[in-house]
């Protein structure tokens, strides 16, 4: 069915939900947003190995974590505003923030400074989500974008993970807040992708 613009209403129904993945060889890797998410992957590794130090110098684990966020904003903006969205860089791109985020958590754990269940959790999410989009990818055909709480959620692990770099400095009270706030976010998110996935199912049954 199309509307008056010529749109199929299943066509408007399908982008809502998530972004169609391109067909043929344009996947897009040789972009300026995508070598920015390679490089945010490649900090995964000073991230781990700068926290695995006997006394880690949490100064450079924040300016490794903050350069990994900067690179983070500046690829999607970078991409929407040349017009160089790929499919490609929507797998990098997720990808490169769980692989970082679960380097960061392993290593505050190796280093004592977060707790074993809140890792099992965050890596616990970044698995279902992931494994939700690759069965989506192949069943659909749909690349399931980030939502709103998803992102929203992975700015209050990076808060957690700044407050556990700094945990010996915080008053417990403290830090216990940002903690279970952001276990709070974590299971909306994952809430709020389980929603999607089953509403992106439901929509291809029936079309």
């Amino acid at each position: 069915m199309r509307d008056m613009g010529g749109n199929t209403t299943a066509g408007r129904e399908t982008k809502s939900l998530g972004a169609p993945a391109p067909g043929g060889n344009g996947l897009g890797i040789r972009t300026v947003s995508n070598l920015l998410s390679f490089f945010r992957l490649l900090l995964s590794v000073p991230v781990f190995i700068a926290l695995q130090a006997e006394e880690p110098n949490r100064l450079l684990v924040l300016a490794i974590g903050l350069a990994a966020y900067i690179s983070d904003l500046l690829d999607g903006s970078i991409a929407r505003a040349q017009n160089k969205e790929s499919a490609f860089g929507r797998i990098i791109d997720p990808l490169a923030d769980k692989v970082f985020v679960t380097c960061a958590v392993i290593g505050l754990l190796a280093a004592g400074d977060i707790p074993f269940w809140y890792v099992a959790a965050v890596i616990a999410r970044d698995i279902l989500i992931l494994l939700g989009g690759v069965f989506l990818r192949a069943r659909t055909g749909v690349l399931v974008q980030s939502t709103t709480l998803g992102k929203i959620a992975v700015s209050a692990i990076a808060a957690t993970l700044i407050a556990a770099l700094f945990r010996r400095e915080l008053p417990d009270v403290l830090f216990s807040v940002i903690l279970w706030g952001s276990i709070a976010f974590l299971a909306a998110s994952i809430v709020g992708y389980g929603e999607r996935f089953f509403r992106i199912l439901h929509f291809h049954k029936h079309r």
